[in-house]
C-alpha cells in the first residue's frame, strides 16, 4: 500500500473553498484544520510556494479543475482555487478523440514525468460529470550518500505468507541515523537526500511477521510523529531492497469511515460556494508510484559527504529482509509526502 498524504489532503482542502454548512464542518474536522480558521488557505498557498521552490531535490506540485462546459461554476471559486492553489480551470472535452478521460490523464502524466498514467479508465467521465479536481506531486531526489551498485545482490525476502522471494538487496556500511525501539518492537533508519531537508525513513518490525501489529500501533494518535525522534548516528551494515511500488486506490470508503459523509450524500451535500446546482462528491481516486534505487528515489503522488576512516566490521545491522513501512518526509516542515508498505 502507498498513500500520498499531502496530495490527498491538498485536494480535499481545496474543496473546502466551495463547501458550506455541515459538509464544510465535516471536511474541516476530518482534515484537522478547524483551528486554522481564515488562515487555512493562505497557509496552504505558502506551503505550495515553498515546495515548488526547493532546489536540493526536484519536487513539484500541480493542481487543476476540469469542468463540464455545460456546468456553471461560481467565478469566485475559480479565482480562489487559482489564487491559493495555483489550480488551472479547464473545460472537459466531452467529445474528444480517445474519450474525455485522455485529457485528464495526459495532464497528470505531463506533471509527473509520465510516471503516473491512466488514472481514469474509459467511461469514467460522462455528461453528468460536473467537475474533477486534480492534485499531483512529483519527487526526484538523489541520496546524500549513494549505494554502490556493485554490492547489490539477489537475496531472500521473507513474505507474510511464509514464502521467500528473491529481491535486489542494496547494501552499504556507513553511519546512519537509527533508533532501536524495544517497547514498540521496531527499528527506524533515516536515509537523507542531497541537501538534508528530505529523508526516507524505513520502519522495520523486529518480528518477520510483525508488520500488521506495527500498523496497528502506528494508527494510534501521535504515534507516527514519534518515529522521527530519538535517532542516533550508528555505524551499521544497511541492507534495503531496490523496489518500485505502484498503487491505485479508491478513497471513497476510507474517507467515509474517517467521517466525511455529507460530501458524498447525493441529497445532503452542500457545495453552494462552488455552484448553485445540487452536486456531491461521487468518488475520490488516488494513484501513486515510488521507486527506490541505488542513486536516487523517484516518486510521483519533489551535499554533505561523510567520510569514514573505519576499517572495523560494523557492530550493528539493519537488514530489511521482511515487510516494512517507509515514509518520505520533509524534515523542515514535518510534512509526510509519501508513505507506504513494502511486502515483497
Amino acid at each position: 500500500m502507498l498513500c500520498l498524504l499531502i496530495s490527498i489532503h491538498s485536494a480535499l482542502t481545496m474543496m473546502l473553498l466551495g463547501a458550506r454548512g455541515d459538509t464544510a464542518a465535516e471536511l474541516r474536522k476530518t482534515l484537522r484544520v478547524t483551528s486554522f480558521g481564515r488562515s487555512l488557505h493562505p497557509t496552504y498557498s505558502e506551503l505550495i510556494s515553498e515546495i515548488n521552490s526547493v532546489t536540493e531535490v526536484e519536487l513539484k506540485t500541480a493542481d487543476a479543475i476540469f469542468v463540464n462546459p455545460y456546468f456553471l461554476v461560481a467565478p469566485h471559486f475559480i479565482q480562489d482555487t487559482y489564487f491559493y492553489y495555483r489550480a488551472l480551470t479547464v473545460n472537459i472535452e466531452l467529445q474528444a478523440t480517445g474519450g474525455p478521460e485522455k485529457q485528464v490523464n495526459d495532464f497528470i502524466a505531463g506533471r509527473t514525468r509520465n510516471i503516473i498514467q491512466d488514472v481514469l479508465s474509459p467511461g469514467s467521465i460522462d455528461s453528468n460529470t460536473a467537475m474533477i479536481l486534480i492534485n499531483t506531486i512529483y519527487f526526484n531526489g538523489t541520496w546524500e550518500q549513494t549505494f554502490n551498485e556493485g554490492r547489490t545482490e539477489l537475496e531472500d525476502f521473507n513474505k507474510l505468507d511464509g514464502t521467500l522471494r528473491k529481491v535486489e538487496m542494496m547494501k552499504t556500511d556507513r553511519l546512519v541515523n537509527i533508533k532501536r525501539d524495544k517497547v514498540n518492537k521496531m527499528d527506524v533508519a533515516q536515509l537523507p537526500y542531497r541537501g538534508g531537508r528530505f529523508s526516507l525513513y524505513f520502519v522495520l518490525p523486529h518480528a518477520q511477521d510483525g508488520i500488521t501489529e506495527l500498523e496497528r500501533r502506528l494508527a494510534r494518535p501521535k504515534q507516527v510523529k514519534q518515529l522521527f525522534t530519538g535517532l542516533n548516528k550508528t555505524y551499521i551494515l544497511l541492507a534495503i531492497p531496490r523496489f518500485k511500488t505502484e498503487t491505485t486506490l479508491s478513497l471513497t470508503a476510507p474517507l467515509q469511515d474517517m467521517g466525511i459523509l455529507k460530501a458524498f450524500d447525493r441529497n445532503g451535500a452542500n457545495f453552494s460556494g462552488m455552484t448553485s446546482s445540487p452536486v456531491y462528491l461521487s468518488q475520490v481516486l488516488h494513484k501513486a508510484v515510488i521507486e527506490v534505487k541505488e542513486k536516487e528515489t523517484v516518486a510521483a503522488a519533489a551535499t554533505v559527504q561523510i567520510k569514514l576512516l573505519v576499517s572495523a566490521v560494523p557492530l550493528e545491522r539493519f537488514i530489511a529482509d521482511h515487510p516494512f513501512l517507509y515514509f518520505l518526509r520533509d524534515n523542515q516542515t514535518g510534512q509526510i509526502l509519501f508513505q507506504g508498505k513494502f511486502s515483497g
